[in-house]
């Protein structure tokens, strides 16, 4: 669907230039302009990948009145190493994460109302270990890069 856009910019170019071109599928149509615009092309092909993490996908129905108790009760039941809560609104995270830690966890709140140094500091806590459960709301955690999470609850 984007073939004509990418000819007009390959046409604007000029004739001395390093190019690259990937793609996360390649149809012929692809492969058919790398060839026309490409000089020398190499073709770098990952392979599957061979083992996939299994998900155990599980549904608690709880009462409003319940929720906090019941993430505080999946996570001293699973003990989870990492683990990532979503909640709904900022006032939600506050309340959770106050929750757990007054329970003896090992929580901290990640939402759009810290200030950036907080939030560095709380990834870098999250990511090296030494927080156990970061509760989110959904706004601040797109972009965690994190290699392993035990468990992720929505709150």
């Amino acid at each position: 669907g984007f073939s004509e856009s990418l000819e007009a910019i390959v046409r604007r170019l000029t004739a001395t230039r390093q190019s690259v071109l990937c793609s996360a599928t390649f149809p012929e149509e692809i492969r058919a302009l790398a060839l026309k615009s490409l000089r020398e092309p190499k073709e770098v092909r990952v392979g599957e990948v061979s083992t996939r993490p299994t998900l155990d996908a599980r549904f608690h129905a709880v009462e409003d009145g319940q929720r906090e108790a019941s993430v505080l009760g999946l996570l001293l039941l699973h003990r989870p190493e990492a683990s990532l809560v979503f909640c709904n609104t900022r006032r939600e995270v506050d309340q959770l994460s106050n929750f757990l830690n007054a329970a003896g966890m090992s929580a901290a709140a990640l939402h759009g109302d810290l200030e950036q140094r907080d939030r560095d500091e709380v990834l870098v806590r999250f990511g090296n270990g030494s927080l156990r459960v970061l509760v989110a709301s959904d706004v601040a955690a797109r972009g965690l890069d994190q290699r392993e999470l035990d468990c992720v609850i929505n709150h």
